[in-house]
C-alpha cells in the first residue's frame, strides 16, 4: 500500500513539473535565439558600414534597416540589456574580424551570412530549431 501511494506521488509530482521544465527549455531555446538575432544584428551593422565605405549607400540603408529589425526580435526574445552587450560585444569581434579597410569582409560572410539570411527570413523555424536542440 505504501509503496502505491508513494507511486502516486511521484507521478503526480512529476505531471506538476512538467509545465514548468517546458516553460525552462522555451526560455532557454528563446534566449539562444536572441543571441544568434544580436550576433546577426552586428553582421549586418558591419555589412552596412562596409556598403557605406564603398559609396553605395541605399545598399547601407538597407543592411541598416535589417540590423534593427534582428535587434527588435532579439528584444522580443530575451532581456534588453543583455541583447544590448551581446550585439555591442559581437560588433567590436567583428571590426576586428574585418580590419579596417573590411578586407577580410568576406570570411564573415562566410562564417554569419547564411545563418543570419535565415534568421531574418524565417524566424519561426530557426527557433523551433533551438526548442528542439534545447529538448534534446
Amino acid at each position: 500500500m505504501k509503496i502505491a501511494i508513494l507511486l502516486l506521488a511521484m507521478l503526480a509530482s512529476g505531471a506538476s513539473f512538467a509545465p514548468a521544465q517546458d516553460a525552462g527549455l522555451e526560455r532557454e531555446a528563446r534566449d539562444a535565439f536572441s543571441h544568434e538575432l544580436a550576433l546577426c544584428a552586428a553582421f549586418y551593422l558591419v555589412t552596412a558600414e562596409a556598403y557605406r565605405r564603398y559609396e553605395e549607400s541605399a545598399s547601407a540603408r538597407a543592411f541598416t534597416v535589417v540590423a534593427n529589425v534582428m535587434l527588435d526580435r532579439a528584444v522580443d526574445m530575451g532581456e534588453e540589456a543583455l541583447v544590448m552587450a551581446r550585439a555591442r560585444r559581437a560588433l567590436s569581434e567583428f571590426f576586428q574580424i574585418v580590419g579596417q579597410d573590411m578586407a577580410r569582409m568576406p570570411q564573415l560572410v562566410a562564417q554569419y551570412g547564411a545563418s543570419c539570411s535565415l534568421c531574418y527570413d524565417h524566424p519561426e523555424t530557426v527557433l523551433d530549431g533551438w526548442r528542439k536542440h534545447m529538448a534534446e
